[in-house]
């Protein structure tokens, strides 16, 4: 199946075949590079439906995590195309008040792993400046609490937004993105329960990236 493969396998074959095209292509307009960077939500608290309780209540939210990869980029004077390759990383913490629910129960605490690649499109405002936008394709996802894995978390494929601007100088370019993928916050009953842990937390919403990228071609 689609998400036991390892992301960072997807990170190399696209890597490898970005370097292959790039040095026999020999067209100046295409360049090629690594990316890497750090995430953080941007949303503190939430809303959320809970399964056993069937009613919302509200829910501190931390996640952070990282990436990296890599890009092919195709220049056509002010405008460009970049496809990347991501391994991404993030751990996932959720609070929820104690006197409302039996936390026990539900995992709060996850750790998720899966391969971005974002298609964007782009404009050089100027020789250093560029703003961009485009779909993101999520595969590969692996979600794990303590080393468990957590099938109920895990997703073949969906689809986001991200939307940045960036600055680059000579070989390197600093960029920040908002990344969009959805609004759903729900805590729903486990499939197959991990102990006594039988509900698990799905909650999507907006990341910050910061990233770095670095031109080899």
């Amino acid at each position: 199946m689609l998400h036991k493969n390892n992301p960072l396998n997807g990170c190399l074959a696209f890597f490898f075949c970005a370097f292959f095209m790039i040095s026999f292509s020999g067209l100046a307009q295409f360049s090629v590079g690594i990316i890497g960077g750090t995430d953080f939500d941007t949303v503190n608290n939430v809303d959320a439906e809970v399964a056993a309780l069937q009613k919302n209540i509200n829910i501190y939210v931390g996640r952070e995590g990282h990436h990296f990869g890599g890009f092919v980029k195709y220049n056509n004077q002010d405008w460009y195309i970049r496809v990347e390759a991501l391994q991404v990383k993030r751990d996932h913490s959720f609070k929820i008040p104690i006197v409302l629910t039996d936390v026990k129960r539900i995992i709060t605490d996850f750790e998720v792993t899966h391969l971005d690649v974002p298609l964007l499109l782009g404009y050089n405002i100027s020789k250093s400046l560029r703003i961009f936008g485009g779909p993101r394709w999520t595969f590969n996802q692996k979600a794990n609490m303590k080393e468990v894995g957590i099938d109920a978390l895990e997703k073949a494929a969906f689809v986001g937004t991200q939307l940045g601007f960036g600055y680059q100088y000579k070989r390197f370019e600093l960029d920040v993105r908002y990344s969009l993928s959805g609004q759903t916050h729900e805590v729903n009953f486990l499939e197959n329960p991990i102990g006594n842990k039988n509900q698990y937390i799905n909650s999507q919403g907006q990341f910050i990236l910061l990233g770095l990228s670095a031109y080899i071609l």
